[in-house]
């Protein structure tokens, strides 16, 4: 993903570019002009590779006040915001005419060899050479090509939100304003291929989203898709996919992306692994089995801040997924971004517990009876390590409190909890159900949320390390009844706030070694 613009020009070689799920092919005397926060994928051809330069800058303008007055936009002691960020508005992707494109390779060398010196008084330099650049970028497009490329814009507008339906050149070319033959010729140009071509990939995307997440039979998905006839809609698709529907549902499961954490372990749990996934090989170690055979990772953090979420869909723009599974939280941030990458299933995190989201993720990936088997299996578990925990604590209560970024979290029906207090039965010491996944807590309330056997999480960063080290030696951490009586369990985060079915299968082993063995000291607080 661009963070900023990026200005390519092409001096030599052939390629294909693809901007936000769209794909034009570039050669000599292409310009591109991408916009921060557009997807790109750069594929050079072997035998003519791409030689270009590329130019990443910002644009900045002037910050209007409100009221005009300047000085109403800031207080005291505060800095005061000249300048904003703003997208320069001309067509992504374009021709350069001879004089034009010499013009521009010029300048471009000039300006990286400023750029190479690295002197304080270039940058005045390379702002004039920047300047110039986009002048000529600019008047280019004013001179024509900017009415022909929002006309072309229109037209594939068209066949995105009708593709269903019957869609001519004619209709095209009509839209456009143009001739059928100028408009097939023109649209050739900026994209790489014919205007029928270009429905037939974006009637392809659609019928292989309805392939992955719908169980509709195929002469339906046809239709759906615009095509009349289930036989030739079979043909265009191992034509353009390459393989025949059913055989790109019997390797559904080959590219998965999983861009929701949880949703990874649900599909460990089937068996399946995923192509992408949020990796972090320092927190993540009980997943560490599954990690050689994932080919992307993605980053995640306890705050997962935009340059996280740029190189997270840059990596999945990259690999190509078939399908990536999310819930509403990533749809929320990175929508529809990602659906110019991939057909998307949405799982809702909160609407649903754990289970339906297994069950779900099993009929996204073909493995229903799996899934059963595999929930069968683990109620047996869970029941069985329930009756030997209770037998060896009886009704004595146990909570889990986690410092977070220096913050007291307690859990209630989710992660930890899901397992300890609904598979297998232990006693809480609070409601559960009144908190719902976690509460942020003060070390006054501890009291009041913790039991008799306390689980306890202290993560690594700085913040939550101080606040360990306060609360510790506070009295109202002495004066609990678990310290008391040495029953607390220092553990590390994962796999008790891992909310899957990998972790929860885990977590039943690590609850009966730490409560069925506390006669010999395990649960002494380090």
């Amino acid at each position: 993903m661009a963070g900023s613009h990026r200005l390519m020009i092409v001096v030599e070689g052939r390629g294909m570019l693809e901007l936000d799920g769209r794909i034009y092919e570039i050669a000599r005397r292409k310009v591109c002009l991408l916009r921060p926060g557009m997807l790109i994928d750069l594929q050079t051809d072997k035998e003519q590779p791409l030689v270009y330069y590329r130019i990443d800058f910002d644009l900045w303008k002037p910050k209007e006040a409100e009221g005009g007055n300047r000085e109403a936009d800031t207080g005291p002691g505060q800095e005061l915001a000249l300048f904003q960020k703003e997208q320069l508005n001309v067509p992504p992707f374009g021709g350069l005419t001879g004089a034009h494109f010499y013009e521009q390779v010029r300048l471009a060398e000039q300006l990286c060899s400023c750029r190479a010196e690295r002197k304080k008084r270039q940058s005045f330099r390379e702002q004039a050479l920047l300047n110039e650049l986009l002048a000529i970028l600019v008047s280019e497009t004013a001179d024509g090509s900017t009415g022909s490329a929002e006309k072309i814009e229109q037209t594939i507008e068209y066949m995105e939100s009708r593709y269903r339906h019957d869609i001519s050149r004619e209709t095209l070319a009509g839209i456009a304003g143009m001739s059928v033959w100028h408009y097939s010729h023109v649209f050739k140009q900026r994209t790489g291929r014919s205007p029928m071509e270009y429905l037939n990939e974006i009637r392809m995307k659609r019928a292989k989203e309805q392939l992955l997440t719908s169980r509709a039979p195929i002469r339906d998905i046809a239709r759906q898709v615009g095509f009349g006839d289930e036989f030739y809609f079979s043909r265009r698709f191992k034509k353009t996919v390459g393989v025949s529907p059913t055989a790109f549902l019997r390797h559904r499961n080959e590219k998965i992306a999983a861009l929701s954490f949880p949703y990874t372990g649900h599909l460990m749990s089937l068996g399946v692994i995923p192509y992408v996934a949020v990796v972090d090989c320092q927190r993540d170690k009980h997943r560490q089995a599954f990690f050689p055979g994932i080919p992307y990772y993605l980053r995640r953090d306890k705050v997962m801040h935009a340059d996280i979420w740029e190189h997270n869909l840059q990596v999945l723009a990259q690999a190509k997924p078939q399908l990536i599974l999310c819930s509403e939280y990533e749809e929320a941030l990175a929508e529809p971004l990602i659906r110019k990458i991939a057909p998307t299933a949405v799982i809702s995190w909160m609407a649903m517990d754990w289970r339906r989201h297994f069950r779900q993720v099993a009929f996204l990936t073909g493995k229903e009876r799996e899934a059963e088997r595999w929930l069968h299996a683990y109620e047996m578990k869970a029941a069985a390590a329930g009756a030997l925990i209770r037998a060896s604590i009886g009704s004595e209560t146990v909570s889990v409190v986690h410092i977070m970024q220096g913050d007291i979290l307690v859990y209630g029906n989710r992660n930890a909890g899901a397992v300890l207090f609904g598979d297998l039965k232990l006693t809480p010491a609070y409601d559960p159900e009144s908190i719902g996944t976690y509460a942020v807590i003060e070390a006054e309330d501890l009291s009041r949320y913790t039991g008799d056997h306390l689980l306890l999480i202290v993560d690594t960063d700085p913040a939550s390390l101080r606040r360990w080290d306060r609360l510790s030696g506070a009295a109202a951490w002495r004066e609990l009844a678990a310290v008391r009586s040495n029953r607390v369990y220092r553990q590390t985060e994962m796999p008790w706030l891992d909310y899957s079915p990998l972790a929860h299968d885990m977590i039943i082993d690590a609850a009966v070694n730490l409560f069925c063995r506390m006669e010999n000291g395990a649960g002494r607080e380090r």
